[in-house]
C-alpha cells in the first residue's frame, strides 16, 4: 500500500551520518520537500536558504546543538511571523536536560534511538493539524 507523502518541508538535522542516510531513504517517500544537514550550524544555513515547516535536530552535534538551533529558529520564527515546528531527538530524557522543557522551545521530543514509525505518527499528527 503507498502512503500519501505528507505536505511538509522538512529539515532533518543529526551529526551521525548513518543516522541521515537511513532518514534520506525514508523520508522523502513521506514528505513533499526533505533537507539534511550534519549540524545545527549547517541547518540554519539551509533554513535561512527557505524556511522549512518542520525541523527534526538532534539534541547534542557539534558546532551548533539542537538547543543552539532551535533558539534561533524561534527568533527567526518571531521576525517573520511563523512558527516552525521543531522535534528533537536525544538519548537523554527531558528530566536530564531542563533545555527540553523550556517553554515553546520544542514541540515535540523523541528518545533516541529514533524509530521511524514514531516520527512518522507524529509528522502525521502535525500534517492533519492535531499537534
Amino acid at each position: 500500500m503507498q502512503r500519501r507523502r505528507l505536505p511538509i518541508d522538512l529539515i532533518f538535522v543529526d551529526d551521525e551520518e548513518s543516522v541521515r542516510m537511513t532518514m534520506e531513504l525514508l523520508l522523502p517517500r513521506r514528505v513533499e520537500s526533505y533537507r539534511a544537514a550534519a549540524n545545527g550550524a549547517e541547518a540554519l544555513s539551509v533554513f535561512e536558504e527557505r524556511p522549512g515547516d518542520v525541523i527534526v535536530t538532534d539534541l547534542r552535534m557539534p558546532e551548533m546543538d539542537g538547543i543552539a538551533l532551535a533558539r534561533e529558529v524561534r527568533r527567526k520564527d518571531r521576525e517573520r511571523g511563523k512558527r516552525t515546528f521543531i522535534i528533537v531527538t536525544s538519548a537523554y530524557r527531558k528530566e536530564d536536560i531542563p533545555e527540553l522543557s523550556e517553554a515553546g522551545l520544542f514541540d515535540a521530543v523523541i528518545e533516541k534511538p529514533l524509530v521511524p514509525p514514531r516520527l512518522f505518527e507524529i509528522l502525521e499528527r502535525y500534517s492533519e493539524g492535531k499537534i
